[in-house]
């Protein structure tokens, strides 16, 4: 059996062995390309990789970078494009390109602007030289300038920056920007009228930002500093979240991390991301910096990927305090009564059904209003008796993560503790809610009899 047969007839340990005795490097580019028309990757990268290396052909290494994106590979990818960077003195556009492709697949986007700038570069280095000219310089150069386009602006680091006020009519413009089904955040989804406010406003709306493990455990602890950023002014925030300003609903969970976690550097890196396994904040962190704040103007908070929430708290710090209306206060008090009646052994999915079903929150959308639950959980509102609410004091990731196991149906739910170690036989610590919550209540706690 030759080679060609082998690869026609999907042998592949055959057709491998068969390299080894010495294979022409354009008779297996044309063996492995349709293969990977196919779709089978990794029987392109088996193959490839099977070539020895001093024999590699720009051809290959091009089938083979391309196979590595495929399978979501892209460091190899990434990695095997530069190592091979020779091969492709007379075409380096081409390597800009696909990797500033690659960067934004791993959300590295200063890395993505910085390869377009750098394929910009090259195109005109040959143009100077003659290699490019006429219509086949600007195609490159367009194809860059495109790219470029649509690829979030780098703004730097965590360090403090002004926002402008997001109003209503700047939320509803922020709301078709971020959040048209199956696009992406584009202007061009804008009319020019919207499209004209949302530039004037100074709005963050393409930019990204990025910073390291450390500068978000500095940035989460000096925003503490800040005057408006007091538990009082916070449980206020988190009140008007039910109805009138879903904006309050993310900050105090943000506050209870920031008071909470230790003071640290990076430790015990695991997982894809170096994530810390004090903290679970990565390495190196991207965020979209005007798509995550609007996440929280449009209600989402959560008690998890602390890495995303610190610029946030630093928005919301220079917001003038907010104040509850009557339909916050009902809607909160509608809430807790609803948690006080809780049946023996209710778990929190059940009673977030139960809650919708009810009414008493308008336009319930269930992960957005989890996360008010969320609060009075790590407030010790909502009691558990696996781990301690972040009020209390900080847990390491991963010994959280151990205790997580133990919480009967934790694993196969997408609630987290603390509030995943709620249950109806226990649902109000009535202390811990007068405590917090004292100045909004307007119904009496129910006695223990009425249980």
């Amino acid at each position: 059996m030759d080679f060609l047969e082998a690869i026609s007839t999907k042998q592949w340990d055959i057709a491998k062995e068969l390299i080894k005795s010495g294979v022409d490097p354009e008779e297996l580019y044309d063996a492995v390309s349709p293969v990977f028309s196919e779709g089978r990757y990794q029987d392109v990268i088996d193959m490839v990789t099977a070539f020895p290396e001093d024999k590699m052909t720009r051809s290959l290494v091009n089938i083979l970078a391309a196979s590595y994106n495929n399978t979501k590979a892209y460091r190899k990818a990434l990695a095997l494009i530069e190592k091979y960077k020779p091969l492709y003195e007379d075409a380096m556009y081409l390597w800009y390109y696909y990797a500033a492709y690659a960067y934004e697949d791993l959300e590295e986007y200063k890395n993505t602007l910085d390869c377009i700038d750098a394929g910009i570069a090259e195109c005109d280095r040959q143009k100077k030289e003659g290699i490019l000219t006429g219509e086949k310089y600007e195609k490159k150069v367009n194809d860059l300038l495109y790219l470029k386009k649509y690829c979030p602006k780098f703004l730097g680091g965590l360090e403090r920056r002004s926002y402008p006020k997001v109003d209503d009519k700047l939320y509803k413009i922020l709301k078709k920007y971020y959040h048209t089904k199956n696009k992406k955040p584009s202007l061009d989804l804008l009319s020019e009228k919207e499209k004209d406010h949302l530039v004037s406003s100074g709005y963050p709306y393409e930019g990204v930002i990025e910073y390291t493990h450390d500068e978000c455990i500095k940035a989460y602890k000096e925003i503490l500093e800040h005057p408006n950023v007091t538990l009082d002014n916070l449980i206020t925030a988190y009140v008007c979240g039910f109805s009138s300003f879903p904006r309050g609903r993310q900050p105090i969970l943000s506050y209870l991390f920031a008071k909470a976690v230790p003071v640290h550097e990076l430790t015990d890196p695991y997982g894809d991301h170096d994530e810390c396994s004090i903290c679970s904040i990565r390495r190196l962190r991207n965020i979209k910096l005007g798509e995550q704040i609007f996440r929280e103007y449009w209600g989402y908070s959560w008690n998890e990927y602390w890495y995303n929430y610190a610029a946030g708290l630093q928005e919301f710090a220079d917001l003038e305090p907010c104040t509850p209306t009557e339909e916050d206060i009902r809607i909160f008090n509608d809430v807790i009564d609803m948690i006080r009646k809780a049946p023996e052994k209710e778990t929190p999915g059940k009673l977030e059904m139960r809650i919708k079903q009810s009414k008493i929150v308008p336009g319930y959308e269930k992960y957005r209003f989890r996360g008010q639950l969320i609060t009075l959980a790590e407030l010790g509102v909502m009691p558990n008796p696996y781990i301690k609410p972040l009020y209390d004091g900080f847990t390491p990731f991963t010994e959280a993560w151990n205790i997580n196991k133990r919480v009967p149906g934790s694993l196969r739910s997408e609630i987290r503790l603390p509030l995943s170690g709620w249950r109806g036989d226990n649902p109000i610590d009535e202390e811990r809610l007068e405590m917090f919550f004292g100045k909004y209540l307007t119904s009496c706690p129910r006695k223990p009899e009425e249980k």
